[in-house]
């Protein structure tokens, strides 16, 4: 998984990411690693992702880019509404419209083919 760390704390050394596949975040803390990482704000990381019982745990992780996004979860903060809960799972599909069209182009290339 790729992500990027959107908030850690230094000393205790613990983080949380938010991951490519968009789903729930993901978090570190220093036990789940061999070796001495660090994880900053921003930073661009890769790792395995543990299945808890109710989070994500960052295992093994690896910093590919330093401060790649640094200011992001400020930057994050204003679209934030303090107890307002967050829909889990919610798809947005496309507009039929916009499908129905790429359809009709795709099923005109293959009988361009055939």
């Amino acid at each position: 998984m790729i992500g990027l760390v959107l908030w850690s704390d230094i000393p205790p050394q613990k983080a949380v990411v938010w991951c490519e596949d968009q789903g729930g975040l993901a978090f570190y803390t220093p036990k789940e690693t061999a070796g001495d990482v660090r994880l900053k704000e921003g930073d661009l990381v890769r790792f395995d992702v543990a299945l808890e019982t109710n989070f994500r745990r960052v295992v093994n992780p690896v910093v590919l880019q330093n401060g790649v996004a640094t200011g992001l979860s400020a930057s994050l903060a204003p679209f934030a509404e303090k107890g307002t809960p967050v829909p889990q799972g919610e798809v947005i599909p496309f507009p039929f419209e916009r499908s129905a069209a790429a359809a009709a182009r795709r099923q005109d290339d293959c009988n361009a083919v055939v």
